[in-house]
């Protein structure tokens, strides 16, 4: 009998391994769709950003121009 509990309980630490292995496999695949959407929106900014100030710095060099005019 003291086996049988000794087999039933490695068998349930075992289920429970592989149970915490899929939850982590799930939770890291997760985090990773996470951090790549998170990049994608910082590239998009960075991207507007770059836009803005470029509009802005050419602008800013057309008034340099004209008062040198």
């Amino acid at each position: 009998r003291r086996d049988d509990k000794d087999k039933a309980a490695k068998r349930h630490q075992i289920s429970r391994s592989e149970s915490d292995r899929v939850e982590m496999e799930t939770a890291r695949r997760s985090l990773e769709d996470k951090i790549a959407q998170l990049n994608a929106t910082i590239d998009e900014v960075q991207q507007q950003l770059g836009d803005v100030n470029s509009s802005y710095t050419q602008q800013a060099n057309e008034k340099v121009a004209t008062l040198e005019e």
